[in-house]
């Protein structure tokens, strides 16, 4: 009995050792390994609606297995999880993590797994100068700030400087660069999109869009990220920044189904 015993606690103490590996998976947990397989996005792609990967790294394929880290633990879809690995050319995701969180993650990212859909989004980038951009900010939010901008606009008070669209299928990236000059100043535009559609028809948008202004001087510039969900054809404003000396600008997304 006591060699019995012995046997189990040894077990017992392996068992946690592999768990301690990963600071999400604790020892009165059950550690879990899943896997995926994917039929119509690939597994990169969903780690990009995610927000495990960063636009820039999938883009450019820099594709690894990600691990549990500080950050990870502000993302609710990653609290428990020790790391999820994207396999491309087999379409699957391998997650290992504690059994609770890897079965959230596992169900969470089936439903993004459907067909694709054709999908539009509208960047308004509207300037403005500081004391429209103070008013602008200290007084509406939600759709009441989109009216408001869009009032701004029609009151001659700012201006749309550009209002490119995206026409993409859904959970497949894409990228669009605007270039213009103005009064020796070189502005370049890069917009970064990936969109899902979600249980519940509602559109998540994901955006990363980077607005640098080059003169001979010198070089600004302002990246905003944003991850949304929007009912079709819904707006939302993205945080105002700086564009030139005397300038703010901000951007108004519209998500809809086409």
């Amino acid at each position: 009995m006591k060699s019995y015993t012995g046997i189990l606690y040894i077990l017992a103490v392996f068992t946690g050792l592999l768990c301690a590996t990963s600071q999400p998976c604790s020892a009165t947990e059950v550690c879990k390994s899943a896997t995926i397989t994917l039929k119509h996005i690939q597994p990169s792609a969903a780690m990009w609606s995610l927000e495990i990967i960063s636009f820039k790294d999938y883009s450019e394929g820099k594709i690894s297995t990600w691990q549990a880290n500080k950050e990870a633990s502000a993302k609710l879809e990653l609290a428990g999880i020790n790391s999820v690995e994207p396999k491309d050319k087999e379409h699957i995701l391998v997650i290992s993590g504690n059994s609770t969180s890897v079965d959230k993650l596992v169900e969470k990212i089936k439903q993004m797994d459907i067909p694709p859909k054709h999908v539009q989004v509208k960047a308004e980038i509207i300037e403005m100068n500081d004391a429209e951009a103070n008013e602008v900010d200290s007084g509406c939010s939600g759709p009441g700030l989109v009216a408001k901008l869009r009032s701004l606009v029609s009151e001659s008070r700012a201006r749309i400087a550009n209002e490119p669209i995206i026409s993409t299928i859904t959970d497949m990236p894409a990228a669009l660069n605007i270039c213009s000059q103005e009064k020796g100043i070189q502005h370049e535009t890069q917009i970064h999109v990936i969109m899902h559609i979600n249980e519940n028809k509602t559109i998540s948008v994901s955006a990363q869009i980077a607005i640098v202004n080059t003169s001979e001087m010198h070089t600004t510039g302002h990246t905003v990220r944003s991850h949304v969900d929007l009912k079709n054809g819904e707006s939302v404003v993205l945080p105002g920044h700086g564009g030139d000396a005397d300038r703010m600008k901000f951007v108004i997304l519209t998500a809809k189904l086409l």
